[in-house]
């Protein structure tokens, strides 16, 4: 055996596995964190920081969780990019829902998904600026956590 040749170890294959599984877990939790932002916006009329922040840092501990707290570039800007767009989504569902409380809810789609999905290219010119703010503090939770947790390791 010529030890010049670099050996397989088998981590290779794990590390794409939980990259894989990290970036599921992630999306999961984007998808979890719209629909907990959007009922606690429709529940209390309120948009508060605070829920952004727990939107980001589930996304972020859902990506540390799957990567097994890896430290990897590629997976914190996805942490923040799901962050972000789970605070996105729910201010979609957020519009669709007020849409529908204001009687023209049909105009948009038969349910708040549809509602949801047709409003989103339109959704960027209609947010306001703490509206942004609150998608840039989650997308910084999503990012920070899992980089915070893989330094830690």
């Amino acid at each position: 055996m010529n030890s010049d040749q670099p050996q397989y170890t088998g981590t290779e294959s794990s590390k794409s596995g939980n990259t894989v599984r990290a970036i599921v877990l992630g999306v999961l939790a984007m998808l979890i964190g719209s629909v907990v932002y959007w009922q606690f916006t429709m529940l209390t009329n309120y948009q508060l920081g605070l829920v952004s922040i727990v939107c980001g840092a589930l996304v972020g501990g859902a990506i540390s969780f799957g990567s097994e707290k890896e430290d990897n570039m590629t997976l914190f800007i996805i942490g923040a990019v799901l962050g972000g767009f789970s605070v996105f989504i729910a201010d979609a569902l957020i519009f669709a829902d007020v849409a529908e409380r204001e009687g023209i809810g049909d105009l948009f789609g038969k349910n708040i998904v549809e509602r949801a999905i047709a409003i989103l290219p339109d959704l960027p010119s209609a947010l306001e600026v703490m509206d942004w703010v609150f998608i840039a503090i989650s997308a910084y939770e999503g990012f920070i956590i899992p980089k915070r947790l893989a330094d830690a390791n």
